[in-house]
């Protein structure tokens, strides 16, 4: 058996067991120096290892984890992507049946130039790091302004439908205002225009047309207005409509009146029944048109029975 001693800093001491030597090899300073440095080098090339291979593990599970991430990413982007394109399509036949609504009511048109609603400024430090932005980035900010275009078209939509609905209302009211019905049924004795006066027997102009029926048939207004009642020699007991526009009509050889003066009346509610009042042969409705104060042909203000006016 051997042992080994360390005698001196560079002595090795060998003493060999039933036979009585001793050996001492002495080493060289430098032989140690080198075995040390080995050793060391040895021992930190081992680290080394050991970091480069713990460092390259994590690398490749950062990797594998990013990679999902990005997969995941990209799945999400064009699940919003889809969407966004789904709602544009939709925002697009919105503005094609607003299109036809307008065209089939006679409103003013709104050009595709004024529906994209854009917007405009000065560079922002966001489109100046877009030069530096990852694919991803890009695509989100792209997405994003497609979205805020989105929501500022369906914010011009609810303004589009709003107005439109302010135009209805507008429309109905002036047409509500307008004479466009027959204030009774009967027969037209008489039409607008210079003819032979039935009492005078001499050619007058008839600024209305003269429609017979029974006494006491209900006459309706043929337009909404604010009623004045009266009586003349001429007319009888009559009804005057102002129309709040540029129109008036007049019914006259009434019966009796069924409004009082001032009430607004609505088209077709009764404000008189038939008579003969006034410079009137029998039982008849004179019925006057006025715009502007003159006196036109009330036919031509006197829709079809089928076509409806409310």
């Amino acid at each position: 058996m051997v042992k080994k001693k360390r005698a001196a800093l560079n002595d090795i001491v060998v003493q060999c067991e039933g036979r009585g030597k001793i050996c001492t090899l002495r080493a060289r300073p430098f032989l140690i120096r080198c075995c040390k440095s080995v050793l060391c080098m040895s021992v930190a090339g081992y680290l080394l290892l050991a970091s480069l291979a713990l460092f390259l593990g994590i690398a490749r599970s950062v990797t594998f984890f990013s990679e999902c991430k990005n997969t995941r990413l990209m799945s999400e982007i064009r699940e919003m992507r889809d969407f966004v394109s789904s709602q544009e399509e939709y925002i697009t036949r919105l503005f094609s049946d607003d299109d036809c609504r307008r065209s089939m009511y006679g409103a003013v048109a709104v050009s595709d130039e004024v529906r994209q609603v854009g917007v405009g400024g000065p560079a922002t430090d966001d489109d100046i790091e877009s030069v530096f932005a990852t694919r991803h980035e890009i695509e989100l900010r792209r997405l994003a302004e497609r979205v805020d275009k989105l929501l500022r078209q369906y914010d011009f939509h609810d303004y589009s439908l709003t107005d439109f609905s302010g135009y209805l209302k507008d429309k109905k009211y002036r047409m509500d205002h307008v004479p466009s019905i027959a204030p009774i049924n009967g027969w037209l004795l008489s039409g607008f225009g210079v003819r032979t006066h039935p009492i005078f027997h001499e050619a007058r102009m008839h600024e209305g047309v003269d429609i017979a029926n029974f006494e006491g048939t209900p006459i309706r207004a043929s337009a909404a207005g604010v009623a004045k009642t009266g009586r003349s020699e001429t007319y009888g007991n009559y009804v005057f409509l102002d129309h709040g526009n540029e129109f008036t009509t007049i019914y006259a050889h009434m019966r009796a009146t069924g409004v009082i003066d001032g009430r607004y009346v609505k088209r077709g509610e009764i404000i008189g029944y038939v008579g003969s009042t006034g410079l009137s042969t029998g039982p008849h409705l004179h019925y006057e048109v006025r715009k502007y104060r003159h006196p036109i042909d009330p036919e031509t203000y006197i829709l079809p029975n089928d076509f409806i006016v409310d």
